[in-house]
């Protein structure tokens, strides 16, 4: 359950309530390299969305 700096960069963006477009102009990317970026990390940590993943995230202490 390894994610890449980007893609837990990106479940940390979300987890301070930032959406996609909003994450895309923080880290310079395009709404859909978010999606992808968002996509993987959720499937990396077994979760059924983003949600699910950042409560997952948050358990397993990838969140503080």
């Amino acid at each position: 359950m390894k994610l890449k700096p980007k893609e837990l960069q990106i479940i940390v963006l979300a987890a301070d309530g930032l959406n996609a477009s909003q994450i895309g102009q923080q880290l310079n990317l395009t709404k859909g390299t978010v999606a992808v970026y968002r996509w993987r990390a959720i499937e990396k940590l077994g979760a059924d969305n983003l949600y699910h993943a950042i409560a997952i995230a948050f358990r397993c202490g990838l969140l503080k």
